[in-house]
């Protein structure tokens, strides 16, 4: 309805306590979500410290790669980072292409039958 008409929409008490049955759910939701964020973010953080402190004044793998990652250039990195973004990105097209075409070649093979009952498929795609 327009704004401007004077009509006033009352909701039912059954209606009003299943709303706030929602809302409630989604601040449990919410609250959830994001606890289950911290708890990881904390957990990795505990990971990490045990890890330094396991290795600490161990000549190591991990000591081998750090001075690995060390050496690394600033514009190595972003080269290193671009293609692998690059190859994560051609990997998802290419799915998403592979189930597109699925996807269609089901509606092709129904069109031409419509318009061709006695013609068989091109089996192209």
């Amino acid at each position: 309805m327009p704004p401007s008409s004077n009509v006033v929409f009352v909701e039912s008490p059954e209606v009003l306590d299943h709303r706030l049955k929602i809302k409630r759910l989604e601040i449990w939701d919410n609250t959830i979500q994001s606890g289950i964020r911290w708890v990881g973010l904390v957990l990795i953080c505990f990971a990490m410290a045990f890890c330094v402190r396991v290795l600490a004044g161990k000549y190591t793998f991990a000591q081998i790669g750090v001075s690995f990652l060390g050496s690394f250039k600033v514009s190595e990195a972003v080269s290193y980072g671009v293609g692998v973004v690059g190859v994560g990105y051609g990997l998802r097209e290419r799915r998403l292409r592979r189930k597109n075409i699925e996807r269609m070649s089901g509606q092709i093979a129904k069109l031409e039958e419509e318009i061709h009952q006695r013609r068989s498929s091109s089996h192209l795609t």
